[in-house]
């Protein structure tokens, strides 16, 4: 990679001077990709499948796929950055989630919109929520 030559903040880019640089919107093993990056495309997608059985076993063990963000090491930040990558994918912004891996995920029961899955008239278990002192 070479940084661009500085040009005045009104003069214009000449195409042919800039090097033209392949990026993969998609980390899909499938796809033709720039071969420099080609190492980085394999590991990301070693590392994705990783966390993806990492999930699977989550899943397994709790019932569902709502890791926490804290206290699962990187599980709960990956889940967190997956959700982010869909959403930026609907929203028509350039993301690397794959329709491949969205569909691996939506296999597995993966909620795209936690907060937003709660119903709201669901009631709230007066255990589970912590008590509130008012002064008086």
């Amino acid at each position: 990679w070479a940084p661009l030559k500085s040009k005045a903040p009104n003069e214009k880019i000449n195409a042919e001077e800039t090097p033209a640089i392949s990026t993969p919107t998609a980390l899909d093993s499938d796809r033709e990709v720039n071969p420099d990056l080609k190492g980085y495309v394999t590991q990301c997608n070693k590392v994705w499948s990783i966390r993806y059985k990492e999930l699977q076993a989550y899943r397994k063990k709790h019932g569902d796929c709502l890791v926490p963000y804290r206290g699962h090491g990187k599980l709960g930040r990956w889940v967190s950055r997956q959700r982010t990558l869909y959403h930026r994918q609907k929203s028509g912004c350039q993301s690397s989630m794959s329709k491949e891996r969205e569909r691996k995920l939506n296999g597995i029961g993966f909620d795209w919109a936690p907060l937003k899955s709660k119903a709201p008239n669901e009631k709230i278990n007066a255990e589970e929520t912590p008590a509130i002192s008012t002064p008086t």
